[in-house]
């Protein structure tokens, strides 16, 4: 299946990293392929290798071609925080966390030590969905890195949710936009 995405490409080289379907995703994420180098946003027509939902493998050469630039919209903290709150709530239901989360997406608390205080009352496992909790309440108790800790939610869900695809990332960035 061939499909027009947003990719990353490095500046040396010009490798493709993950591609994702809107731009706004697109700039969700970037944090997570910016941790060594740069990258450049592109829009590609691509045929799709994999997808878990989030994220498109696209080949690199044969099979991916660039289109142009890409234009990412800039993202505020609490649209990249509103975003990991939204993915970690949609697939953690236990009460005390559910309760936190609706707390803070209606805003009556949004404050940092209301998450640590929770996320230090809990030692959660990896690889389970209440550890994608720990994530979104580390995106709230440590504001200065909410973008990467926004993305690495997002991407967590995704893995946690591989290989059903089925769960709408696009939804639920753009539900996040209203907390700009």
């Amino acid at each position: 299946m061939t499909r027009d995405l947003v990719a990353f490409r490095r500046p040396l080289g010009g490798q493709y990293t993950s591609a994702y379907a809107t731009p706004l995703l697109a700039a969700l994420m970037r944090p997570v392929h910016e941790y060594e180098e740069r990258v450049e946003p592109v829009r590609v027509r691509a045929r799709v290798l994999m997808t878990d939902g989030l994220r498109f493998a696209i080949p690199f050469g044969d099979g991916t071609e660039t289109i142009e630039p890409a234009v990412l919209p800039d993202l505020s903290a609490s649209v990249r925080t509103a975003f990991a709150v939204l993915c970690a709530h949609s697939v953690h239901k236990e009460l005390e966390f559910s309760l936190w989360a609706d707390a803070w997406l209606v805003g009556t608390d949004r404050s940092a030590e209301a998450a640590r205080r929770l996320m230090l009352a809990r030692i959660l496992p990896p690889a389970d969905r209440a550890y994608v909790s720990h994530w979104a309440l580390m995106t709230v108790a440590f504001p200065s890195d909410a973008p990467c800790l926004a993305a690495q939610t997002a991407a967590l869900v995704a893995s946690l949710l591989f290989p059903a695809g089925t769960f709408d990332f696009n939804a639920r960035a753009e539900a996040a936009r209203e907390f700009a």
